[in-house]
């Protein structure tokens, strides 16, 4: 008996330690329209364009799509019935939110931005080409584009850290 509870334990906390430190990604690629957050070897939840917005979640063996619009007609008639309290929550210090931004790592950003007035781009131009330092990751063009590739990557344990600090 106790050798069963044991290896149960055991069992437990090295699922409970898979957890935490498997990289999760959050990739965003507006060219490519990819919109997905990976927890590697865990799940995958993906927004995909198709005839109506789907939402396809993976999650081990088991998987599962969502069409946004049934989800969004239900919620507007639930929402009709319900109050919601207001709740005062604590405000983040501003240490902490640094030290969970400094748990996220960056792998790859590229932005491509046009914000429709030509004053503001050349407003913009010279400040994105001292923030980037001729890396070529962030720049403003003049034809109507907008496009961005981001791929951000955490674990879940580093992060927990950062707010338990």
């Amino acid at each position: 008996m106790l050798i069963f509870l044991l290896s149960s334990l055991i069992v437990f906390l090295l699922i409970v330690l898979w957890l935490l430190l498997a990289p999760v990604q959050l990739i965003i690629d507006s060219t490519e329209h990819i919109y997905e957050v990976k927890w590697k070897s865990i799940g995958i939840a993906r927004y995909l364009f198709e005839e109506e917005p789907v939402f396809h979640l993976q999650i081990l063996f088991w998987k599962k799509d969502f069409n946004l619009l049934e989800i969004a007609a239900k919620s507007k008639r639930q929402n009709k019935k319900k109050q919601f309290a207001n709740k005062k929550r604590q405000p983040i210090s501003l240490k902490k939110m640094k030290q969970v931004f400094r748990s996220i790592k960056i792998e790859k950003l590229w932005l491509n931005l046009d914000t429709g007035d030509f004053i503001l781009n050349s407003f913009l131009a010279p400040v994105f080409y001292f923030i980037d330092r001729n890396r070529k990751r962030i720049q403003i063009n003049y034809q109507g584009e907008n496009q961005l590739q981001l791929i951000i990557t955490m674990r879940p344990a580093k992060v927990l850290w950062a707010i338990i600090r």
